[in-house]
């Protein structure tokens, strides 16, 4: 029996010291003299769980509780197995059996907390971890998921304190580092996150799951060169994992390393097929690198999305993937951003060609200017009553995919929006009165939705327009929307600058203007696709890693014949981009006749 002791002693060293091997040999041999040793079949289930082999460690764990029936931290292990195989409602049932023989045990409200979240009982889950910290304020663990769970509720602030209690629990405790990072990454606090994920380093400097949110960070704020680094760092020790090859791949692409990318989205998807995020990011790298046809097909994957399916759910509409739709109605609706439905609603036209009558849903802002497009029947303001008396639908960005659509023949005949008569004879009035005659008109726009996750890197601000404010014989007109007016107080305006932005009640009076401008510079906004679709000259100021759509290395677009494009040498500076600007603009004026339709093309 002592023999017995001092094996379960030296295991027990062992097994605290991480060498889960030999600590496994020693239960075992203790087990083939003593099968009913109950301590030795709980903590050699306690291995087979730490080494992913949970269905090992359930029948130690039913040995050892028909031993010892009433042990709290026994039925704590068998809910871990169980949790550990996705049985979570056999773990809770587990972990309360548990806590019902001991009230006061953290650990197990801890286990408990997790399986509930797990189950989607965020209210019960919360009570338990609040539990657990109520009994152990220093449990660090129990921080830190309880931090988890009020970031998945949005509570950002008591979130950020959770983890913050973590740390002060344990100083050198890198999950609690990254549970403060996770919490400024969805604040897009990239500089405070960075920092803790290098204090996280600093604390265990191999640790890839660090090196890959590391990654992600890095990526967000234009490092691209230093984002692939912790990405690979990351995928040499995890390289059986989909999502860190995904995210490898996503740092890859934005270097333009666009094979490299696609390998490592082929190699993401070889173990896990069925990832609908790294199929799309595949589609977003081929579309990027000009690979079309293949890229519609991937891009598909984005409806795959819960958002979408749920919409979708109970509905007797069938998705219209190219079928004959002759005298059927056809419900086509957009999604994501107000840019992507300028751009794609072009191909409407095509599907009423095809003998459909065409009910197009938009959010309110483009009702006008999609209601006057050829073949379009009735438009539906997004958020409405969806129609009854439909066939089909399809989403208005997978039209491209249906028609089959190839770069060169992305350009229907331009325009392909118009403007409202009435506003237009409104704006031209206006802006006949209020800008100098005989002086070009130059709309500007500096900022694009803050809520997109790569806006901070895509908008210049106003500020940087600065060299751009300063040429000379233009009359510059701000159709800047949203939170970037902000800016306006921030710069010193030239004379004459005339802001319209707090005027522009939606699109069809942005549209009006830019019909009367002689020329409009934007970074990646809605304008730009708006002024391309009215074929207006738009010059449109790009990140060094842009969106797919404007393609690598060219200053034209084929979506947009009267675009040129400006784009960043080097991640972050928009020195040499408004330079080159301005200088373009030094020599259009006094080139140019006012409201000349080539006056910015390429």
């Amino acid at each position: 029996m002592n023999d017995a002791s001092d094996r379960l002693d030296s295991a027990l060293d062992q097994h605290r010291k991480g060498d889960l091997k030999t600590a496994a040999r020693l239960y075992e041999s203790i087990l083939r003299e003593q099968p009913h040793h109950a301590d030795a079949l709980h903590l050699l289930a306690v291995v087979h769980i730490q080494t992913g082999e949970p269905t090992r460690a359930i029948p130690l764990m039913q040995k050892a509780l028909a031993i010892r029936p009433d042990t709290p931290t026994f039925l704590n292990t068998l809910g871990n197995a169980a949790a550990a195989m996705g049985d979570t409602v056999q773990a809770i049932t587990a972990y309360r059996r548990a806590l019902a023989l001991q009230p006061s045990y953290a650990e197990g409200h801890v286990n408990l907390g997790v399986a509930l979240m797990t189950l989607g009982d965020r209210t019960a889950a919360e009570a338990s971890l609040r539990r657990a910290v109520g009994l152990v304020p220093t449990f660090a663990d129990a921080w830190i998921n309880l931090s988890e769970l009020l970031r998945g509720d949005g509570r950002l602030a008591e979130a950020r304190d959770a983890a913050w209690h973590a740390v002060a629990a344990r100083p050198h405790s890198v999950p609690a580092r990254l549970a403060l990072a996770a919490v400024d990454r969805m604040e897009r606090r990239h500089d405070s996150a960075e920092a803790h994920l290098r204090q996280a380093l600093a604390i265990d400097s191999s640790n890839p799951t660090v090196h890959l949110v590391l990654a992600q960070v890095l990526l967000r704020r234009g490092r691209f060169s230093e984002a692939e680094h912790a990405a690979r760092r990351a995928a040499e020790a995890m390289p059986e994992e989909a999502h860190v090859l995904d995210v490898y791949g996503n740092c890859l692409a934005a270097l333009d390393r666009f094979a490299d990318a696609r390998a490592c989205f082929d190699q993401a998807l070889a173990r896990d097929p069925d990832n609908a995020g790294i199929r799309w990011n595949r589609g977003l790298t081929r579309l990027a690198s000009g690979d079309v046809p293949a890229g519609w097909l991937d891009f598909e994957a984005r409806l795959q999305r819960p958002e979408h399916t749920r919409r979708w759910t109970g509905t007797t509409m069938r998705r219209w993937r190219g079928e004959p739709i002759a005298k059927s109605t056809v419900f086509l609706h957009a999604e994501q951003g107000l840019g992507d439905t300028l751009q794609f609603c072009r191909f409407i036209p095509k599907v009423a060609e095809a003998g459909a009558r065409v009910v197009v849903e938009v959010p309110s802002v483009l009702a006008g200017l999609i209601a006057r497009m050829p073949g379009v029947d009735r438009v539906v303001v997004a958020g409405k009553e969806r129609p009854s008396d439909v066939e089909w639908h399809c989403p208005i960005m997978s039209l491209p995919a249906v028609f089959g659509i190839g770069l060169d023949t992305v350009v229907p005949a331009m325009p392909y929006l118009t403007t409202d008569p009435t506003r237009s004879r409104q704006w031209r009035s206006r802006l006949e009165q209020e800008t100098k005659e005989a002086v070009p008109r130059v709309g500007l726009v500096w900022a694009g939705n803050p809520r997109m996750g790569d806006d901070a890197l895509r908008s210049p601000r106003l500020p940087a327009l600065t060299p751009v404010l300063s040429v000379p014989g233009l009359s510059f007109i701000g159709l800047q929307v949203g939170d970037g007016r902000a800016d306006l107080d921030q710069v010193s305006l030239p004379n004459g600058f005339l802001d319209l932005g707090g005027d522009l009640a939606d699109f069809d009076d942005t549209a009006a203007v830019l019909e009367t401008i002689d020329l409009l510079i934007t970074s990646c906004t809605a304008s730009a696709h708006l002024a391309g679709a009215l074929g207006r000259p738009v010059w449109i100021l790009l990140s060094a890693a842009p969106d797919w759509r404007w393609l690598r290395g060219r200053t034209d677009s084929p979506w947009y014949p009267s675009a040129r494009l400006f784009r960043q040498r080097q991640a972050g500076d928009w020195t040499p981009v408004m330079a080159d600007v301005a200088d373009a603009l030094a020599a259009l004026v006094g080139r140019r006749p006012i409201g000349s339709s080539s006056l910015g093309s390429p």
